[in-house]
């Protein structure tokens, strides 16, 4: 069965403790197995932005490649991010459903385009164990 540690429990259960100690607590008690890389999309601005999970992959080289494959697509298609709002009108009076992305099924679109990039999270065993 899990055990946290009882400094760990007392750092947690204490509401003035900052977030970033107890995730220093938990990765000194806590040892990362591995590394994962994450692919993420993401789409809108503001108050309506959207981001989503696309695959994780165990090499950082895996990840990116696969990252590159999603933006790719994305630039073959005029769907990709614009920072300069004037090369967005294209995306604003878009008809039809955005077509489907083999790379991602969870596509999502908007005026402002779609990107992906990745990120990278610890992997941890567990809790306590």
């Amino acid at each position: 069965m899990s055990r946290l540690s009882d400094n760990l429990i007392a750092l947690i259960r204490n509401p003035e403790t900052p977030d970033y100690v107890i995730r220093d607590a938990i990765n000194e008690e806590e040892p990362t197995v591995a590394t994962v890389y994450v692919v993420q999309g993401s789409t809108g601005e503001y108050s309506s932005r959207r981001d989503w999970l696309v695959a994780a992959f165990l090499t950082a080289e895996d990840a990116n490649a696969y990252c590159d494959l999603c933006n790719s697509w994305l630039h073959e298609k005029h769907l990709h991010f614009r920072s300069d709002r004037s090369q967005r009108y294209d995306l604003y009076d878009y008809s039809g459903d955005f077509p489907v992305n083999p790379y991602d099924p969870r596509f999502d679109c908007d005026y402002t385009g779609t990107g992906y990039e990745v990120y990278q999270l610890p992997l941890k065993a567990g809790i306590g164990q």
